[in-house]
Formats: structure tokens, C-alpha cells, sequence
């Protein structure tokens, strides 16, 4: 039972985010880039959510720094 959830779940995820089990299949080394990447991010918006002192223009920046990809 909680077998056919996950697979439906996931299925149910990858429709969503228009993936395939190819694109999401990570080697060990990029699941652990990931997971650092999700951890990073995790805690800046901890700090966000911390900071009173902040601007909400200066943490638009800060997540546009940090959450899209660079053109180079």
C-alpha cells in the first residue's frame, strides 16, 4: 500500500513539474550537491525570517542572487 502511494505521488510529481525519471535521476554526487543546495537554502530563509533589520528590497535580492541560475 504505501508502495503504490509513492509511485503515485511521484508520478503525480513529475506530471506537475513536467520531468522525467531520466531528469531526475542523480548520481550520488549531484544528490548530495542538491542536498546542499536545499540545505543552504533552507537557512537563508530561516535568517530571512529572523532578520527585522532588512529591507524586503535587499532580500529580493539576496534570493534572486541565490536562487537562479547565473547566464555564464
Amino acid at each position: 500500500m504505501h508502495l503504490a502511494f509513492a509511485k503515485h505521488l511521484q508520478q503525480t510529481l513529475l506530471k506537475a513539474f513536467h520531468l522525467t525519471l531520466e531528469m531526475i535521476d542523480l548520481s550520488e554526487e549531484e544528490a548530495k550537491a542538491l542536498g546542499n543546495y536545499l540545505y543552504a537554502t533552507h537557512l537563508i530563509i530561516q535568517c530571512k525570517q529572523a532578520a527585522v533589520r532588512v529591507s524586503p528590497q535587499t532580500w529580493e535580492a539576496i534570493e534572486a542572487r541565490m536562487l537562479l541560475v547565473p547566464d555564464s
